[in-house]
């Protein structure tokens, strides 16, 4: 990150841990050849590759717009 960051603003920012949270946010954008545009946005808490332990994904948040 500091390579894309003024100087500066790196420098201030070098005081902030920097953790990964585990949660993540997935977009998904209609395609531009379509003539209407649509977009889903959602947040969870991640999990392994097998899935959630208890087989449910609980969302944090949603939106469709």
């Amino acid at each position: 990150m500091s390579e894309t960051l003024d100087p500066l603003i790196a420098e201030r920012l070098s005081n902030l841990a920097v953790k990964e949270s585990g949660f993540y946010t997935v977009d998904i954008k209609l395609g531009e050849e379509k003539k209407s545009s649509a977009r889903l946005s959602f947040s969870f808490e991640g999990f392994s590759v097998g899935g959630p332990d208890d087989q449910i994904v609980r969302f944090l948040d949603w939106m469709m717009y």
